[in-house]
Order: C-alpha cells, then sequence, then structure tokens
C-alpha cells in the first residue's frame, strides 16, 4: 500500500502539460520577470488550484447539508481536501523559491503567462522574522 505522500507525488507527477492550470494574475506593476514557471512549478500549481477548488466545493456542500448526519459524514474529506491543497501550496511556494531565490527585497509570485515575477512592492513575509530577531 503507497504511503499519502507517495500517492500525492504520483498525482502531482501525473499532470500532463494539456492539464495545466494557468495562474491569472496579471503582472504587478514595478514587477520585473526572472524566468518561465518551470514543468514541476505547473505540475505543482495545477494540482494546488484543483484541490482548492475540490476543498471549497466540497465546504460548500457540507454548509448545505439536509441534515446533521451528512454534515459529519463530508467533514473528513473537507479536511482532507483542504490539508491536500495547502501541502500542495507550500510545495509549489518553495519550488519556486527554490527555482529563484529572493533578490533582497520584496517577494516573488507567479502571473499570467506562465512567468515568476519578483515584485519590490510586495513585503516578504520572512523579512520581518528576520527584523524581529535583531
Amino acid at each position: 500500500m503507497a504511503s499519502a505522500l507517495d500517492a500525492l507525488m504520483e498525482e502531482i507527477n501525473s499532470v500532463e502539460e494539456q492539464d495545466y492550470i494557468n495562474p491569472l494574475e496579471e503582472m504587478e506593476e514595478g514587477g520585473r520577470a526572472v524566468g518561465d514557471m518551470t514543468h514541476k512549478m505547473l505540475q505543482l500549481f495545477t494540482m494546488w488550484q484543483r484541490w482548492e477548488e475540490k476543498a471549497e466545493r466540497l465546504t460548500i456542500d457540507a454548509k448545505y447539508a439536509r441534515n446533521k448526519e451528512q454534515k459529519d459524514a463530508m467533514i473528513p474529506g473537507v479536511e482532507l481536501a483542504h490539508r491536500r491543497a495547502n501541502i500542495v501550496k507550500e510545495l509549489f511556494w518553495l519550488e519556486v523559491h527554490t527555482g529563484f531565490p529572493l533578490p533582497g527585497d520584496g517577494a516573488v509570485t507567479v502571473c499570467i503567462g506562465r512567468k515568476v515575477i519578483h515584485c519590490k512592492s510586495r513585503e516578504n513575509p520572512l523579512r520581518g522574522l528576520f527584523q524581529m530577531r535583531n
């Protein structure tokens, strides 16, 4: 029997190019393209979006369940979908930040055209953590 991690990785690796979900965000003003999303980034982004959509749909279904028993039966599936979406989201951003390290100020994001963007207008969430330690 495959582990949950093995099953998740198999699912991510099975995403083909024709199935990619592309980022829909516009490039921020002042943003600078630093490269293109890799195949692995696109696989992770696609799975993140799929699991996030599934989690939202299951949440709505549970919210409007016909009775408490039906709702209670749906909750484990809702929790699992949210957990998977969050795990794949973290793996996606880890892959992006590994492939395109932050050059200092700002943050790295993705946008239309499968571009990885450095945005000085966004604050790197880790910057505050480093400043607090001083």
